[in-house]
């Protein structure tokens, strides 16, 4: 090959080794974009199934306070009754 086809083939080359270069970097970058995402859905999956528990827990907790209300009441109501009597 002449001097100038080497020149003309690294001016159609040399570009289109460029682009690729450039998707790579792109590709890459994606990925990473895609496993940060994925590790972003992960942790609020795990925040959300310990908020479940925390409901559930705190749902308990009022089921016995109101118990605790509805055994005090009848206490003063107890009380009240003997003070008067």
């Amino acid at each position: 090959a002449t001097a100038t086809e080497v020149d003309y083939l690294s001016g159609v080359t040399n570009p289109i080794q460029d682009q690729f270069t450039t998707h790579s970097t792109k590709t890459s970058d994606l990925n990473s974009t895609s496993q940060t995402l994925e590790g972003n859905v992960s942790t609020n999956l795990s925040k959300i199934n310990n908020l479940d528990s925390s409901v559930s827990t705190n749902t308990g907790n009022i089921a016995t306070n109101t118990g605790d209300i509805a055994t005090n009441t009848g206490d003063i109501a107890t009380n009240t009754e003997g003070h008067y009597n």
